[in-house]
């Protein structure tokens, strides 16, 4: 009994310290909301076990009770740390009614749990203040296991996000759990569960804040740094390069001040993802300029290629012209792009020499228009 206490404190001491770091970069990144949530909540878990653990056999009336409100907690809260943890990864707004119909199970668990006190479904606490399993015991856990598949598939379906190697990483520490919850049900005196996710969420911290290093702070798209890494990638494959430029930033600067421009490179950097996020990743790679390094066409014909790149410009087109309508300073994106194929260039940095000399003529094709509609 003394080390499975030993293990759980220890456990939540570096949940408190990450609990600390996270609060300090909230305003820079709101997503770190969902991970103190998730820490909090295992952290009272782990309170929990402990004081399963310190419970002794007993007549009393008032220690029952007690009991079997730990347990209705414990098995109560159990899915939800990894149902937290599924929204950080996944905390988009047009995701909120998948995270309503995700929560059900969440709701079903805690009203099984709570009846379980006078049906012993789940559990059973008995006159002399000894626990028993009940005979849908393992409800939680599935529950559990279930978010925790949501998380894994989630990690690999975010092709923008995750790269192979850190996709490997995430599925080692997502396993942890589901191999400590094998563990404890095999050999019930082996109380491993919450002290594995405790290092789990100890992990995806520490790795959540190397990731930030490859993103843009303000604009939350990958920053320059991560494109001249991905611009030494797959030198052998046919790529397209996209590139793009707000127009007309600083009188907008000037005429609101820099909190509307900031505004307007958030909305401009938000359009591109969206427009270009089953393309290829999106890049800020100066204060108005934008890259897009284009996966669907890998290794395509320069003809096929060019088809796709053009849909999603034309794509790009009709999002600004919805996005300006009810917009007071317009998003107008002088872009270019182009095809990069290793038998006929030297690097990528000749097609991106291309693509942008192809968005400067864009812009000057722009300005024109803006100059006759401001003539007439």
């Amino acid at each position: 009994m003394i080390p499975a206490i030993l293990f759980d404190v220890y456990s939540i001491i570096p949940l408190l310290f990450t609990i600390y770091l996270a609060k300090r970069h909230v305003l820079q990144n709101k997503k770190n909301m969902y991970y103190i949530a998730a820490a909090v909540i295992t952290i009272i878990l782990l309170i929990l076990e402990i004081s399963s653990l310190l419970n002794i056999p007993s007549t009393e009336t008032g220690l029952i009770l007690t009991s079997r409100l730990i347990n209705i907690s414990g098995f109560s809260l159990s899915p939800v740390v990894p149902y937290i943890v599924f929204l950080f990864i996944n905390n988009k707004t047009e995701f909120d009614l998948h995270r309503k119909l995700l929560a059900l199970p969440l709701c079903f668990n805690f009203l099984i749990c709570a009846i379980s006190y006078k049906t012993a479904w789940v559990f059973s606490i008995n006159a002399q203040n000894h626990y028993a399993r009940g005979p849908i015991f393992l409800l939680p856990t599935l529950v559990s296991m279930f978010y925790f598949a949501m998380i894994i598939f989630s990690w690999f379906q975010n092709k923008e996000q995750f790269e192979r190697a850190d996709k490997g990483f995430l599925f080692s520490i997502s396993v942890l759990p589901v191999f400590a919850t094998i563990v404890q049900f095999v050999f019930p005196d082996f109380l491993l569960i919450w002290g594995v996710v405790s290092m789990s969420l100890l992990l995806y911290y520490i790795y959540s804040l190397e990731l930030q290093f490859s993103y843009d702070i303000q604009t939350g798209v990958k920053n320059r740094s991560a494109f001249e890494k991905e611009m030494r990638k797959n030198k052998n494959s046919v790529t397209v390069i996209f590139v793009f430029d707000v127009n007309y930033l600083k009188k907008i600067n000037d005429k609101s001040g820099h909190k509307a421009g900031d505004e307007l490179i958030q909305r401009a950097a938000n359009t591109i993802r969206n427009c270009f996020s089953d393309a290829g990743q999106t890049f800020r790679t100066g204060g108005d300029e934008f890259c897009v390094i284009s996966r669907e066409v890998l290794n395509q014909t320069k003809q096929a290629a060019n088809k796709l790149a053009e849909e999603h410009l034309f794509h790009l087109e009709d999002s600004l012209n919805k996005a300006n309508l009810t917009s007071v300073n317009k998003i107008e994106l002088a872009y270019g792009y182009a095809y990069y194929s290793p038998k006929d260039d030297e690097n990528k940095y000749a097609a991106l020499s291309r693509a942008d000399n192809a968005m400067y003529m864009h812009k000057e094709m722009l300005k024109g228009f803006s100059r006759r509609s401001y003539d007439r």
